[in-house]
């Protein structure tokens, strides 16, 4: 299930195709990055930790205004140019808009 639907998403937009890499958020337990393709984006997150964690980082400016969907269907939140995403432990999500 989860192949495919990163199959699907790979191939159906043009962000994880063609997309300019930004590294957004980087440390020992989290990895967030994004590729965009004008006006398409999509946010890579990983929780690479054991355990559950909300992982909050600073959205590009030029994407503040984007209305991203969670593809994975986890819980997150933005506000004030900020996104903030609750993921289980050794998971991740694609953000895209």
């Amino acid at each position: 299930m989860t192949t495919s639907r990163l199959t699907h998403l790979r191939s159906s937009n043009l962000a994880l195709v063609y997309g300019d890499f930004t590294t957004i958020k980087v440390n020992d337990k989290v990895f967030v990055y994004m590729r965009s393709y004008f006006d398409k984006a999509v946010i890579v997150i990983f929780n690479k930790d054991k355990t559950s964690k909300k992982i909050e980082f600073d959205l590009p400016e030029r994407f503040m205004k984007s209305g991203f969907i969670a593809q994975f269907g986890n819980k997150f939140a933005t506000e004030k140019g900020k996104m903030s995403i609750d993921l289980q432990g050794n998971s991740f999500e694609l953000m895209t808009n």
